[in-house]
């Protein structure tokens, strides 16, 4: 049995390309306190249309705890959730973040990345990009 393909989705009110969601995720980038809230999901298709149940999102506003220099580089931390990632991203400016080499996935206790002074260079910013998946 072939089934038609979604034609549309809508989530509060906000319309999707149907590409954007598949199986049970549906990733909302650059998330803020303002998108924490009760969310329903309608897809729909030539079939019909179907609007799943309600769900709460929750946004955690992640903070750097701790910040210190020491003669081999810059030591950053931060309290994890247990499950997610978190990646230590880097820019010259704000807008073209990359990933520095460490990732790690959270246990509930605080994570330490070291990052060496030959890495840092010129002025940087840094910052802790944190993904539940």
């Amino acid at each position: 049995m072939t089934l038609p393909a979604v034609l549309g989705a809508q989530a509060r009110m906000v319309q999707v390309p149907p590409c954007a969601a598949n199986g049970h995720r549906w990733p909302v980038p650059n998330l803020s306190l303002t998108d924490a809230t009760q969310y329903r999901v309608r897809v729909w298709n030539t079939a019909g249309a179907v609007t799943s149940r309600t769900v709460t999102i929750s946004v955690t506003v992640l903070q750097i705890t701790g910040l210190s220099a020491s003669e081999g580089g810059l030591d950053m931390r931060w309290p994890t959730l247990p499950g997610v990632n978190y990646r230590v991203q880097q820019a010259a400016s704000f807008g073209a973040w990359s990933d520095v080499e460490f990732s790690c996935v959270g246990d509930g206790l605080d994570a330490t990345n070291h990052i060496p002074w030959s890495q840092i260079g010129s002025q940087r910013f840094y910052r802790v990009r944190a993904e539940r998946w």
